[in-house]
């Protein structure tokens, strides 16, 4: 038998599922050789056959060592009954208890919502990745994620893909206060301003405006914001509305120890 060194020199040039699929149970020092391969699943289905294998047999036996995992919601409309038994239809928290870090990918709203009811008790999942999220949102799903997993997450984050989402009105002074990085898309600006009072501790903070009609903000509101005391990475991209300086800097004032700062917008001022 190969060498473990050659054997994981080899196995560099697989995809991790190929690697779980051709040596797992092989022998106990093969099991033993390829561990770094149970920690990140990405689940990818080259094969349906193999997929299928790798879901119903392997997972469960490894699924306790995942600390990384993406599901894919449009797996479901091609997994056979017993894969989705083993993937959705038992809680993540069961199955994968030592999770650090999820990423769901193309699910609706509604699924996900599901999902991220059960996120329960997981001691080590601090990382929530939501990617190519679907359909219109309901107003309440962020206070779902920002609350998931006992309120233990720290970095949330909906990619440039995903719907914009909306704060709905009662929850202004709400405080989450778990939250260490978000990356969110807002369907408009005093939504922006409203995470000053939601994520108080936030040290990265990336937003993307979809707002097209202007809506009006007084010198009040802005100096009236609460301080981003720990926000040292700060990015703004809103280049369907058109901003002035002044509008700007009052925000800035409210990061005083920013670090990195990356505005992609448009301007009528001229000065």
């Amino acid at each position: 038998m190969l060498p473990d060194e050659i054997m994981l020199n080899i196995c560099r040039y697989l995809c991790g599922g190929d690697v779980r699929y051709a040596f797992f149970n092989l022998n106990t020092r093969l099991n033993k050789t390829i561990t770094d391969y149970y920690h990140l699943l990405y689940l990818m289905p080259h094969v349906y056959r193999k997929f299928d294998y790798v879901i119903c047999h392997i997972l469960p036996e490894i699924s306790m060592s995942a600390r990384s995992l993406m599901l894919n919601g449009n797996w479901e409309t091609i997994m056979s009954s017993r894969a989705l038994s083993v993937l959705f239809a038992i809680s993540i928290s069961f199955t994968f208890p030592q999770l650090q870090k999820l990423t769901f990918k193309w699910f609706t709203n509604e699924r996900l919502w599901l999902l991220v009811d059960t996120l329960q008790n997981l001691s080590q999942l601090i990382e929530l990745n939501i990617r190519f999220l679907k359909d219109e949102a309901q107003d309440t799903l962020l206070t779902k994620v920002f609350t998931a997993n006992n309120g233990q997450l720290t970095s949330i984050s909906f990619d440039q893909d995903s719907i914009y989402l909306s704060i709905p009105e009662e929850n202004k002074m709400v405080s989450y206060s778990n939250i260490k990085e978000l990356k969110i898309n807002l369907t408009r600006r005093q939504m922006l301003f409203r995470f000053f009072t939601w994520v108080p501790n936030v040290h990265c903070l990336r937003v993307h405006l979809a707002e097209i009609s202007e809506s009006p903000i007084t010198k009040q509101e802005l100096t009236d914001l609460p301080l981003l005391a720990h926000l040292i990475d700060f990015k703004l991209h809103s280049i369907n509305l058109f901003w002035i300086f002044d509008e700007l800097v009052d925000i800035l004032h409210r990061i005083p120890i920013l670090q990195k700062l990356t505005l992609d917008l448009r301007t009528y001022d001229k000065r």
